[in-house]
């Protein structure tokens, strides 16, 4: 037994080591890591069955390990963001991107859904939804290598699709119909669920400031993880918290004159500093593990189901062209390679498991899913290997800069 033990220490060791690898091969060649680790995780599961050796449960593992996941790369996305009065504009319409591109993907997805599987319009929407989200885990850090202004729009706008699109998820699994007043609700929720988030800030700045102990990062992340759950658990926009509490520490020099004197700038800003080294490290791992197991679930047969394929293409061209058309002729901003970048993957496949029993229908196939998510990073490698190495900079791609 102790053999296997080690075994299987000497196996996640190496797939730790294979992800480093897999970032350092994505620098170079333009191809997302995340898309490598899911060929990873299909070449396990072969070899697994070839030995006969199955892992159960992995669904509970993928909502695990996709929840921490997506705290951490939301944190860790906030981290890298500064707001300041000149870029005003560039968040509104990061805001604006997302806002738009999930409403019209997500109603055009559904009537798709609802045409060609005969769901029921309501039903639609739900499995629409996810598929709609932009996925922030595989587009933010593909966008590193991006300019910062496009690295930034990147990361404001599918940390903004991410949180829309859970907050208009979990209206539509609570709902029966579609009721406009209820919206009401869901901007009460977000306006509490700000309150808390901001006296959150307030208490863990306050602990940062009086915790004489060297071990303080993993507590504060405890706390944050403990008010997110807390949070999800009342049915409120709990990563609104993440995002928060990422901006006011990366922020917090702009906030100095707002701040009492006890309140110390100097040992804050280096507890943000050492608190951003230990996300991005976190991010990392929960990423590796999270998309090897996807790609270890994966069900490649379905892919050869005829209606798999002609309704993943006709919702990739949908994906696409509303895209193509939001920044383009309504942000009217550049487009390349914006209009690629949009990936599906870790919150979709995390709502896709939360889609209730007694919303679910059998008439949807789990295939589609997988299409869609392949076909997207598919796409983003390709955006992404065609784009130049070096970008003509256009100090006003973005209207008012």
């Amino acid at each position: 037994m102790i053999f296997d033990l080690y075994y299987v220490l000497l196996g996640l060791g190496s797939l730790i080591v294979l992800s480093y690898i897999y970032n350092i091969v994505a620098n170079r060649t333009r191809i997302p890591s995340a898309v490598l680790l899911l060929l990873t995780g299909i070449l396990l599961n072969y070899i697994g069955r070839y030995f006969g050796v199955v892992l159960n449960e992995t669904n509970f593992y993928l909502e695990l390990i996709g929840a921490l996941g997506l705290i951490f790369i939301v944190l860790e996305g906030a981290l890298d963001l500064k707001i300041t009065q000149d870029r005003k504009l560039f968040i509104i319409q990061s805001f604006s991107s997302a806002f738009f591109v999930l409403a019209a993907t997500s109603i055009t997805i559904a009537l798709i859904l609802a045409k060609l599987l005969s769901l029921p319009i309501f039903t639609a929407l739900i499995y629409a939804l996810p598929l709609a989200i932009v996925s922030s885990a595989i587009a933010i850090p593909s966008a590193h290598s991006l300019p910062q202004e496009k690295k930034e729009f990147i990361i404001y706008e599918t940390t903004f699709s991410d949180i829309l699109g859970i907050l208009a998820f979990q209206y539509l699994i609570t709902s029966e119909t579609i009721a406009i007043w209820s919206l009401g609700q869901i901007a009460l929720d977000i306006l509490l669920m700000g309150a808390i988030a901001l006296a959150s800030c307030i208490f863990l700045i306050y602990l940062m400031n009086h915790i004489k102990t060297e071990l303080k990062l993993l507590l504060i992340l405890a706390i944050v993880i403990n008010v997110y759950t807390l949070s999800k658990i009342f049915h409120l926009p709990a990563l609104l918290l993440i995002l928060i509490f990422g901006l006011f520490l990366n922020n917090f020099s702009q906030l100095r004159k707002f701040i009492p004197e006890y309140f110390h700038f100097e040992k804050i800003t280096d507890i943000a500093e050492e608190l951003k080294n230990l996300t991005i490290e976190f991010s990392f791992l929960l990423r590796t593990f999270f998309f090897i197991l996807f790609g270890y679930t994966l069900n490649l047969a379905s892919f050869g189901n005829q209606a798999v394929l002609e309704i993943g293409l006709l919702i990739m061209t949908a994906i696409i062209l509303i895209r193509f058309v939001v920044l383009k002729f309504i942000l009217k901003i550049h487009i390349f390679p914006e209009v690629f970048i949009a990936p599906r993957g870790l919150v979709t496949i995390i709502l896709f498991y939360n889609i209730p029993q007694a919303l679910s229908s059998p008439l949807f196939q789990e295939g589609i899913v997988y299409f869609v998510i392949i076909a997207s990073s598919l796409l983003l490698t390709a955006g992404l290997t065609l784009t130049k190495e070096k970008y003509i900079e256009d100090k006003k791609m973005f209207v008012g800069n």
